[in-house]
């Protein structure tokens, strides 16, 4: 059996079962998604597979680690998986390094392809810089762990509808030791920034935690996500699940803005296949300049705090 570990992302969650189904033909094994019922608001049956798993718990109303890896080791534990694909975001990423150790399996990271050859099962990956890629075989026990940034896919959605989604309730997980004290963070409103269709990305070049959180108002004015450079998030200033880059997140919106990004090729991998690039840089050689649609050679902080007045003596007059 081939296992996606369902996202709250259906157009991931697409991508994830096509490639699944190109596997299963090799691999003569059916396809099953699971979802996390926390990790979702709605179940759509109309995915091409075999069968559509709900794992549910209370403990599950809010994300936590290590709930949800307890509650997919458990599931796991006595099925005959070959391998287990998740999307390549924070929360997931936390989970399969979890289930590798824990069950000891291999896990291979941000891949951009997976294939049957003669030897065995085997992954593409990219360097960090993009400049080139490296062909990994598994070898081992059953099942491999796979963190899938994008795939390549080679046949259209049939949307095969399945009739009935297996319930599963998650009562064999109950560890009173591990307890969840505080929620830091409301993360019902935030949307998955690979479906934004406008970006304000922020880089080094805001100078600091302040510039940012500036962006963060502006970017709300406009309905807009917001999106970070690698440096931002080592910083604290942006969140790991906004990180846009070769280590982050790759998306395509219709507008991304890049404040302060001097366009380093990890971030270009990330954002590249944007339909508008509008880039705001003081440094008129950023190679981010070369990607950009639009271009303006101004202090992204000063552009940022400008906009903001605007927008707020324009609120003020309309009162």
């Amino acid at each position: 059996m081939i296992y996606i570990i369902g996202d709250s992302n259906r157009k991931i969650n697409n991508e994830l079962v096509l490639k699944a189904r190109e596997l299963s033909l090799d691999l003569k094994e059916e396809v099953s998604i699971i979802f996390i019922d926390s990790s979702i608001k709605d179940i759509h049956k109309n995915y091409d597979v075999d069968e559509i798993i709900l794992l549910k718990n209370e403990k599950f109303i809010n994300y936590d680690y290590e709930s949800y890896s307890r509650a997919l080791i458990e599931f796991l534990e006595d099925k005959d998986a070959s391998i287990v694909l998740f999307s390549s975001n924070q929360r997931y990423r936390e989970i399969a390094a979890i289930l590798s150790v824990r069950i000891d399996r291999a896990l291979l990271t941000d891949c951009t392809n997976i294939m049957i050859e003669e030897d065995g099962i085997v992954a593409i990956k990219p360097s960090l810089d993009g400049s080139s890629f490296s062909k990994y075989k598994f070898n081992g026990e059953h099942p491999y762990l796979v963190l899938v940034k994008s795939v390549e896919v080679k046949k259209e959605i049939s949307n095969k509808n399945i009739s009935e989604i297996k319930v599963i309730d998650s009562d064999y997980f109950n560890n009173e030791n591990v307890k969840i004290l505080d929620i830091e963070k409301d993360l019902k409103n935030i949307v998955d920034i690979k479906d934004a269709d406008i970006i304000f990305a922020g880089g080094r070049g805001l100078l600091n935690e302040d510039s940012f959180l500036d962006l963060r108002k502006l970017a709300k004015e406009f309905n807009a996500s917001i999106g970070g450079s690698r440096p931002t998030v080592d910083l604290g200033w942006a969140r790991v699940d906004e990180q846009i880059g070769q280590t982050g997140s790759f998306v395509k919106p219709k507008v991304y803005i890049a404040f302060g990004i001097s366009g380093a090729i990890q971030h270009i991998a990330g954002m590249g296949e944007s339909e508008y690039i509008i880039s705001v840089n003081n440094n008129r050689n950023s190679p981010i300049y070369k990607y950009s649609d639009y271009g303006v050679v101004a202090d992204a902080n000063s552009i940022i705090r400008n906009m903001l007045n605007i927008l707020k003596e324009k609120n003020t007059n309309s009162i």
